[in-house]
């Protein structure tokens, strides 16, 4: 499949043919005058088809199923501009990602889950080498450091050195975040921020939401929190973006929901986790107040309920 065939099956010109003379409809009600004329010049069928086609290529760029010729099509296509959507879509093949990177798309880059160990670690080595520029309350590299932070193709080295960037880099605490979350994260490094200080209590409990985070570590961890801090700080909500926690840790968490100060989103995390049992599950679906839940808190819950494999049927 190429453009081309693309273009054909969505009859993208009889679309732009219908389109174009809606336009000319448009024109005819508008009052006779230069904006007119300026207007009536400017249109033509083919700019119009022209139109449609960016819009159709930009989707595709995005799109992560779209297939890798296709891509490259769009690479080599002088009319498309919108490259960095090339440079951060996961299927695009490797040899496109290396010439994207040698055309500065590195603010996109660094967001593509399948860029080549090479280059994040070319990125942040010339990010690094600009220090006057990671300096200030708010620069374009934190945000590209933010990313290498979170890719799961970054070094596990670039790793451990973000993970105590805080005296060099702007913005390391979020920093810190990614790298906290991020399953490629070596396991010493999360043993790491288990052992921060209260100055970086946050950081710490990142590291629940890991999900290589080793079971014994994710227990120290649970297990060290300060009832105050642990149920009004959200950090169940982190916990719940874990797949791999047991049931007794979603039982836990069940039991204390109440005095969570996150409680709408906690809920809505714990009956779509997939590892929650079905009679929590059932429990929360029966007691659910459909008269004082909001309308968009109300779906969040019941389309958890909906989508768990673990709801009982006599609940659906």
């Amino acid at each position: 499949m190429n453009l081309e065939d693309i273009y054909e099956s969505l009859a993208l010109e009889e679309i732009a043919e219908k389109e174009f003379q809606r336009g000319l409809r448009r024109f005819e009600k508008m009052q006779e005058g230069p904006i007119k004329e300026r207007l009536i010049k400017k249109s033509s069928k083919e700019k119009t088809l022209e139109s449609i086609q960016n819009v159709v290529n930009e989707s595709l760029a995005r799109n992560p199923n779209t297939p890798a010729e296709v891509l490259k099509q769009l690479m080599e296509s002088e009319t498309f501009k919108e490259k960095g959507l090339l440079a951060s879509n996961p299927n695009t093949p490797l040899d496109l990602l290396y010439q994207l990177y040698d055309n500065g798309y590195t603010h996109a880059l660094v967001t593509n889950p399948n860029a080549p160990t090479e280059i994040l670690q070319q990125i942040y080595d010339n990010t690094l080498a600009n220090p006057e520029e990671i300096r200030g309350q708010y620069n374009p590299n934190t945000q590209i450091l933010y990313d290498i932070a979170g890719n799961p193709n970054t070094p596990q080295e670039v790793l451990r050195a973000l993970s105590v960037s805080e005296d060099r880099i702007s913005g390391s605490e979020t920093i810190q975040k990614a790298v906290a979350q991020n399953p490629s994260t070596p396991s010493d490094v999360l043993e790491d921020f288990a052992r921060l200080n209260d100055r970086y209590i946050s950081s710490r409990y990142d590291i629940l939401g890991n999900p290589n985070i080793p079971l014994d570590l994710m227990n120290k961890v649970i297990d060290m929190r300060s009832s105050h801090y642990y149920r009004y700080s959200g950090v169940d909500g982190v916990l719940l973006k874990n797949p791999n926690l047991s049931p007794d840790i979603l039982e836990d968490i069940a039991n204390n929901i109440r005095s969570s100060n996150d409680y709408k989103h906690v809920l809505s995390g714990l009956l779509k986790h997939s590892n929650t049992p079905s009679n929590i599950i059932e429990t929360y679906a029966r007691v659910i107040d459909y008269d004082g839940v909001m309308p968009g808190d109300l779906y969040s819950v019941l389309y958890s309920i909906v989508k768990n494999p673990n709801t009982p049927s006599q609940v659906l």
